[in-house]
């Protein structure tokens, strides 16, 4: 820190310069200005010329090696191309500046190819004086100053040299009047102001010096500095402080720039990607490091070169479409990918990436962008095609190899399960009749298995596909249900349907596959439940007049399932337990199976468990809704009906009861004969009687039918009805329920459609008739016309027995042909109500049988259409339409099932037969 301690002065002249001198600077320049500013001028005026001199030298030699530059780079291709008249002109051009004394270009041997000579107030010509000079060793630029001329010399690439002389002895001459001009006259007022200013400005000027010094040696670049003075006028100290700031600031700045530079061109230099600029006809004017890197090429030999040119020659054109558009500001970037050549004359892959290059005023001046080498991620896309390709392949041959193993297996299944069924129906003994009902059931266990395989492998190669068809839903849970009732009953266990009364039941979806996933819920909750029930819940978590979002849940009593073995259960081969399968049975597909088909619906499945406490599979779809509207279950007749629905399973009883309220049924329960009796005997007193009872039968550890003897025997509440809810097979026992006074008897599980029906019958007085049994009660009937023949296509003979058996026993007149071409005969001596054609036979298959038999139709006077039924053991995707697509009107998977044979005739024989009356 610098220091300054005041003079010492006698005290008369302290007190005469303090009477003289103002106190203010500022006052002090007021009084005093016109010396004052030519003592200043006196003072920077050296500095100024000091500063301007050197900047004049720079920038002299900046513009000089500006000027011999551009005349290299634009002499370059002349030079290469022995063009002198250009060369000649180009020098001439140059030679125009007026600093430009001489100039020359040389080969590089130093023979002169032209040289002009340029005089002061003459024109540049050119001269023919020595023929050679001597340009430097080496390829770098040499400068050589002769007081205020410089010699420079410019090597053009590795074609020759420039030489040129520059002088800017005008300018200082310029510089040097003025300033002489500033000396004297502020030399000639400082003679007349010596005496009075000498003592007064001694000091200011001084510091003032101090400060300039200090602000012109001042490098912020490289430390941080600070000037002290003690001054008189504040003024100069507040300078002080000010110089002191900005040197600060300066100093922060500059650090900081520093930084951000270093900081700037280590990430440049340090990316794997390639970044650069072009000017606007698409020369590169920058590349950093990884240039070199990904072409080979140096930066040195690319810069000034068209960024096209590295590009593949295939893929030129490719590149100048790409890129041309961002140079010619039709586009702001773009992003291409193209081939390109490296040094070593390998072949590429590069993702280029463009944009517009502005100016500080927006003005476009090139391009910048980003060049990705992206050879490894194109090796590894050809390497996924060609996987792929293999992958396709695989799957085609496994789907193939799937197809004939179908057909292979379902083939003898088919006779296997048709001649156990045909032999149930035969007398047999209990023993014998055991024997047969398990041989059915291992072979469906063994269908069912194989139905998994071909199903899960159908999701594996991506060939599920979804339907969307109109459906009720409701009927949907009756048919599965329907399917597991045996096995239920045999079970002892109870089945319980619950069908919330705000879900819709109209929906458009795949039925089928709803189907599927819903029996497979099903059938593993009736296979690990021993004892209770299971209960199919309905319900809709969401509902639109669009769309609904469906819950399909299955609820079981079982043996449950641990929380650590549930993480994995919806995955393929998997179950609970590895003894689950010595146990049960099972692939472990059917769960995935249930995920997969649920997930290509946009749902999704789950799973409640706990270990010993029974489970709860469900699974979530959103389901459109039909155009028309849902059918409320609304019966005015029943409106305020009294309902005390008695039974020991709380499940069974808070389900009807909610169903019939939400139809506008005032319902009770009880869990048994004692306590129904007694709240029928309270409400008999009330003005809402019981008007009707529905009893399970047979109640555990109770007499169902000891509670309807009680109300026929009692005066007040023999005008109760009963209906009963059968849990299990009772057929034989209708007519015995009938006489104890019963109105009916509805088998569980209880569909409440079916129920409000019943009860709506009941009301009406016409047939309140005690001992009336329903119609549900009389045996059934095939319902199909008399003398109905079908033509069976098959050439397997077991397969022949089974169907014609199957048939037979149902009162169809059946002919059998062995193959197609039999086929084709057959149906031109007969007449047929329906044919049953195998797909695959010999001579002529069942495809081009078909197409035969609806060509010779098409032929006839009044061509009948006549059912054609596909019977194929192939059951995957693909199959059903390759049927439909030949001609065929419907079709039947094999093994073959009686009831699925009486659907078939029932659905197309009526039609045939409407056909052939009104022809």
């Amino acid at each position: 820190m610098e220091t300054e301690r005041p003079m010492q002065r006698p005290e008369f002249t302290r007190r005469l310069w303090q009477y003289l001198l103002p106190r203010g600077f500022n006052q002090q320049v007021a009084a005093l200005s016109a010396l004052s500013l030519m003592v200043a001028l006196a003072v920077f005026g050296y500095v100024i010329y000091q500063k301007q001199t050197t900047l004049q030298e720079e920038s002299a030699l900046a513009k000089a090696n500006i000027i011999i530059r551009n005349f290299a780079s634009a002499s370059y291709r002349d030079i290469l191309l022995a063009n002198y008249d250009e060369i000649r002109e180009l020098l001439l051009h140059t030679a125009e500046f007026p600093e430009v004394r001489r100039i020359l270009v040389t080969d590089n041997q130093g023979r002169i190819i032209s040289d002009v000579i340029h005089k002061p107030g003459d024109a540049p010509q050119e001269v023919f004086g020595p023929k050679e000079m001597q340009p430097p060793h080496n390829n770098e630029p040499v400068m050589h100053r002769n007081g205020d001329q410089y010699e420079l010399w410019q090597a053009v690439a590795d074609q020759g040299w420039v030489y040129m002389q520059y002088d800017y002895s005008a300018q200082s001459e310029r510089y040097l009047a003025v300033l002489r001009a500033e000396i004297g006259t502020g030399l000639l007022l400082a003679i007349f102001s010596a005496l009075y200013f000498l003592g007064l400005l001694h000091r200011p000027i001084h510091q003032l010096r101090r400060l300039i010094a200090f602000a012109q040696d001042m490098d912020v670049y490289q430390q941080k500095r600070e000037i002290h003075v003690n001054s008189f006028t504040r003024e100069i100290n507040e300078l002080n402080e000010a110089l002191n700031q900005s040197a600060d600031r300066l100093y922060e700045q500059s650090r900081k720039i520093l930084q951000s530079e270093a900081q700037y061109r280590r990430v440049v230099n340090s990316v794997h990607e390639v970044i650069f600029q072009t000017d606007m006809q698409g020369r590169w004017t920058f590349l950093n490091p990884a240039w070199e890197e990904i072409t080979g090429y140096s930066i040195a030999e690319s810069l000034g070169r068209p960024s096209v040119g590295f590009a593949h020659p295939d893929d030129l054109q490719a590149a100048i479409n790409g890129l041309l558009p961002v140079l010619q500001l039709e586009i702001e970037s773009t992003r291409i990918e193209v081939r390109f050549v490296t040094r070593q004359k390998n072949i590429r892959w590069a993702e280029i990436w463009s944009t517009i290059l502005r100016d500080e005023k927006g003005m476009p001046i090139g391009a910048s962008g980003t060049i990705n080498d992206i050879s490894a991620r194109k090796e590894a896309e050809q390497a996924l095609i060609s996987a792929k390709d293999t992958a396709e392949s695989a799957t085609q041959a496994k789907s193939q190899f799937l197809a004939t193993m179908s057909h292979e297996i379902r083939t003898p299944m088919n006779g296997v399960l048709g001649m156990a069924q045909l032999l149930m129906e035969t007398d047999m003994d209990s023993e014998q009749r055991d024997y047969v009902r398990t041989l059915y059931q291992s072979g469906q266990a063994l269908l069912t298995i194989i139905n998994e395989i071909l199903d899960f492998s159908k999701i594996e190669a991506g060939k599920l596909t979804i339907e969307s068809v109109p459906f009720d839903l409701g009927q949907a849970i009756d048919d599965v249900s329907d399917l597991l009732l045996p096995q239920i009953h045999e079970k002892n266990i109870e089945l319980i349907l619950r069908y919330a009364p705000d879900c819709p039941r109209l929906l458009l979806g795949d039925v089928g596959r709803i189907r599927q996933i819903l029996l497979n819920f099903l059938g593993n909750a009736v296979k690990f439940t021993n004892h209770g029930h299971v209960l199919i819940d309905i319900s809709a978590e969401s509902c639109s007049s669009d769309e609904a979002l469906i819950r399909l849940a299955v609820t079981d009593t079982g043996i449950g399932i641990s929380k650590e073995k549930q993480v994995h259960l919806f995955e393929q081969f998997t179950q609970a337990d590895a003894s689950t399968t010595r146990r049960f049975g099972g692939t472990g597909l059917g769960l995935a199976i249930c995920k997969a088909l649920a997930e290509l619906m946009g749902g999704y499945v789950g799973l409640d468990s706990s270990e010993n406490q029974g489970s709860t599979f469900y699974a979530v779809l959103p389901l459109a809704r039909q155009g028309t509207t849902d059918t409320a279950l609304l019966y005015p007749g029943l409106q305020g009906m009294h309902v005390l629905v008695v039974d020991d399973n709380e499940t069974v009883r808070n389900t009807l009861q909610t169903g019939l309220t939400a139809c506008g049924l005032l319902v009770s329960t009880a869990a048994g004969s004692r306590a129904a009796l007694t709240r029928l005997r309270e409400q008999a007193v009330t003005s809402t009687p019981v008007q009707l009872v529905l009893l399970d039968y047979p109640l555990p550890n109770d007499d169902s039918l000891a509670l309807t003897r009680t109300l026929r025997a009692d005066p007040g509440l023999q005008d109760v009805r009963v209906i009963l809810l059968g849990a299990g097979p009772i057929r034989n026992e209708r007519e015995a329920l009938a006489t104890t006074g019963c109105s009916t008897l509805i088998n569980k599980p209880v569909r409440l459609p079916a129920l409000l029906e019943e009860l709506t019958r009941l009301q009406q007085p016409a047939q309140l008739v005690a001992t009336q049994i329903p119609d549900s009660l009389q045996p059934e009937k095939t319902g199909l016309p008399n003398n109905l023949r079908v033509l069976l296509a098959e050439d397997n003979v077991v397969n022949q027995k089974v169907a014609a058996r199957m048939l037979e026993k149902l009162g169809v007149c059946v002919d059998v042909a062995n193959n197609g071409l039999e086929a084709v005969r057959m149906c031109l001596q007969f007449r047929y109500d329906m044919i049953f054609m195998d797909c695959q036979m010999p001579e002529m298959d069942g495809y081009a049988a078909t197409r035969e038999i609806r060509r010779l139709q098409a032929l006839t006077a009044s061509p009948l259409g006549v059912p054609i039924i596909a019977l194929t053991a192939n059951t995957l995707e693909g199959d059903r339409e390759r049927c439909l697509d030949a001609g065929m009107s419907d079709f039947l998977g094999k093994p073959i099932r009686q009831q699925d044979l009486l659907n078939l005739l029932l659905r197309h024989v009526p039609a045939r037969a409407a056909e052939v009356s009104t022809g």
